[in-house]
């Protein structure tokens, strides 16, 4: 994405998120980017999901791609532990 046809505004930079919205490419694309770290604690993980939230909010109108390291899993079979929370998971979903 560094490439002189593409450009990035950033909206939020982290050591847990970068936000930005991305233009470029032939065809001209633009789409929001969501690039997450999550916190393996989970001590941060609302205040990830609610600045992640207003941002999807603030950019309905255009494709979002999110990628990452998320922390989190959304189905219990995703995990070999019997040990899952539930509310973190369905807080995720």
């Amino acid at each position: 994405m560094w490439k002189d046809d593409v450009d990035m505004q950033i909206k939020l930079i982290s050591s847990n998120l970068v936000l930005a919205l991305v233009v470029g490419g032939n065809p001209r694309l633009t789409f929001a980017l969501v690039c997450i770290y999550g916190d393996p604690y989970h001590r941060l993980d609302n205040v990830i999901w609610d600045t992640i939230e207003s941002f999807v909010y603030d950019n309905l109108d255009i494709p979002m791609l999110c990628m990452g390291d998320l922390k989190n899993i959304m189905l219990p079979g995703d995990k070999s532990s019997p040990r899952i929370n539930v509310s973190r998971m369905q807080r995720f979903n």
